[in-house]
């Protein structure tokens, strides 16, 4: 039906233009065209496939095989930054994509998500276990740790506000499910209604609004304006 709808597009189009159109591989005559209005162009208008092109991917050898769990970029380092929840060295870095170099992180913890703060040039990263859950590096290369304020949880995601110049972190358990920091080092906890698993939390600077999505409970979405106070949302 759709093709068909297709077709009948473009052959109105070529009658109105006074050309000749293909449909596929069946071409499609064009209207009588009297003098004077170009009677000799008989190009052949194609049709073009709105559909979505899907690019090719290419894989990479990652620096060691480990469970790599989020990558970030930094523009204004030029480069990516992966951490991982096991293996040896769990953070790699690579200015394209393709050739990563593996670094050693302050701790083994399961680390499972990592952002970037152009405003404090600064990555983040945040861990479901460990002594302290949260790391950061100017660099992507030199990590330290970072403990102050962190409640014990089971940190599985962070983002940047640059609006806001605050970090957000969730957690899928514990007391307060949700933590934010404006340096990355010292972090405040903030209670969230019910226990929801809260999985990933992002940044909408054009709703200026948090959004954080769970594994578990009635209500599996919240939302905060501030990074503070969280309202839970039908999903």
């Amino acid at each position: 039906m759709i093709d068909k709808m297709k077709c009948a597009c473009v052959l109105s189009l070529a009658m109105l233009m006074g050309i000749t159109a293909s449909c596929g591989n069946v071409p499609l005559p064009a209207r009588d065209v009297k003098a004077g209005d170009n009677s000799g162009d008989k190009s052949i208008l194609p049709i073009v496939d709105p559909s979505p092109v899907s690019l090719p991917w290419t894989v990479s050898l990652a620096a060691e095989e480990n469970s790599w769990t989020s990558v970030a970029w930094s523009p204004e380092l030029h480069l990516f930054v992966a951490v991982a929840e096991t293996g040896v060295r769990r953070v790699m870095t690579s200015p394209d994509g393709l050739t990563w170099t593996a670094r050693r992180a302050p701790e083994a913890n399961e680390w499972y998500s990592v952002a970037w703060s152009p405003e404090l040039h600064l990555f983040v990263a945040v861990a479901a276990d460990g002594l302290n859950q949260v790391m950061t590096s100017p660099d992507g290369i030199t990590w330290a740790s970072c403990s102050a304020g962190v409640e014990k949880s089971q940190w599985y995601s962070v983002i940047w506000s640059p609006e806001l110049h605050m970090f957000v972190a969730v957690s899928i358990s514990g007391v307060n499910q949700a933590m934010s920091s404006s340096d990355g080092i010292t972090w405040t906890t903030h209670q969230v209604s019910g226990t929801k698993g809260w999985f990933s939390v992002t940044w909408s600077p054009e709703s200026r609004l948090f959004v954080a999505v769970g594994t578990v409970g009635l209500n599996r979405t919240m939302t905060s304006s501030d990074g503070i106070n969280w309202t839970l949302s039908s999903s």
